[in-house]
């Protein structure tokens, strides 16, 4: 456990110390993240759940951690995928694989709300599909099901709601002012999604319609 806690220590300290570039911080934290999972993976599951359950508390309180971190809905997915293989082959106690496979789908509901691929929806639709075919335990099944829909968006279900990038709007020149920095953590380009009310700019009933805007950082609107 020591070692887990001294990688955890190194997690919180890109967050701690300013003086680290963000761009640095990101690649820190995914070189943190792999050897976590990695020595989770590897770990007896009397460790896996001791550790999981300080690692859970640590991304509930910090959810930060994982912003940047493309590859950690995969790094969770590989770890279920391994837990299943052990229960399958009976390696770990169905109770104990219960109680751990439970703490990964929690934080697989968490992360996927914001890091979540086409590749890792794929992986998910096949676990479902295993376990439909009665090739993958039972259990999994709800478990999963409440993961998606965590990640879909739940009111109040994760620590990350609200949205990660802010902008300000105040009417000048109807402008939207891109917040600097944007590009130190990584973030190249915006997407920017809305509802317009076209009635309330012509006066005549009309039906809203959804716009949607890519643009760089370094652009305006």
């Amino acid at each position: 456990m020591e070692w887990f806690f001294d990688q955890f220590e190194q997690l919180c300290n890109t967050l701690l110390d300013t003086s680290i570039p963000q761009r640095d911080a990101i690649v820190k934290r995914c070189q943190c993240f792999t050897s976590i999972f990695r020595e989770f993976a590897q770990s007896d599951a009397a460790t896996q759940l001791e550790a999981f359950d300080v690692f859970a508390a640590l991304i509930e309180r910090r959810p930060k951690l994982i912003s940047g971190v493309t590859a950690i809905v995969s790094m969770v997915i590989q770890l279920i995928e391994r837990v299943e293989a052990r229960t399958l082959t009976q390696s770990v106690a169905l109770e104990v694989a219960i109680t751990l496979q439970s703490k990964l789908f929690w934080l697989l509901g968490i992360v996927g709300r914001t890091h979540l691929t086409v590749r890792d929806v794929k992986s998910l639709l096949s676990l479902l599909q295993r376990v439909v075919e009665g090739k993958a335990s039972c259990f999994l099944c709800p478990l999963l099901l409440t993961s998606l829909s965590d990640m879909h968006g739940n009111a109040g279900s994760s620590p990350l709601d609200g949205p990660i990038s802010y902008f300000d709007f105040n009417g000048t020149d109807a402008a939207l002012v891109i917040p600097k920095g944007l590009d130190a953590q990584g973030i190249s380009s915006l997407t920017l999604a809305l509802w317009i009310c076209r009635s309330t700019l012509c006066r005549i009933a009309m039906t809203p319609v959804f716009v949607c805007f890519r643009l760089a950082c370094s652009q305006g609107l």
